[in-house]
């Protein structure tokens, strides 16, 4: 019967703009621990967890929360993150790379300020 009842509500909304979402995770944020309690769920298990652009490691401690056996690296290029990056790495046991991601080595001008932000740019 539920299997029924989905089919004729995914047939009925087909038709509208509107879609039909999971509850869980309200932001962007925090949709990726839900999808990463998923992936647990599922038997992912990885040994080791790259954060591009950790900011201040929320990712990370998500992460180790879930996956408390891998190892973490961090890379986060904005000095002013580094102070905290350096705390949370010692305390954690992570790694922490002062440099950014791109597909060439090489050197560039970064835009950031004196607070650690989400918006800091090449």
């Amino acid at each position: 019967m539920e299997f029924i009842v989905k089919q004729f509500v995914k047939a009925a909304l087909a038709h509208t703009p509107y879609r039909i979402v999971r509850a869980r995770g309200a932001n962007r944020f925090e949709a990726i621990e839900s999808c990463l309690q998923h992936l647990r769920e599922h038997g992912y298990a990885p040994k080791i967890v790259i954060d591009g652009g950790a900011h201040i490691g929320s990712f990370s401690l998500a992460t180790k929360g879930l996956f408390s056996s891998a190892t973490h690296h961090l890379i986060e290029p904005q000095p002013a993150c580094f102070a905290q990056l350096d705390a949370l790495c010692a305390r954690e046991g992570f790694h922490l790379h002062k440099c950014a991601l791109g597909s060439e080595v090489g050197e560039l001008r970064m835009a950031a300020g004196d607070e650690p932000s989400t918006g800091a740019h090449i």
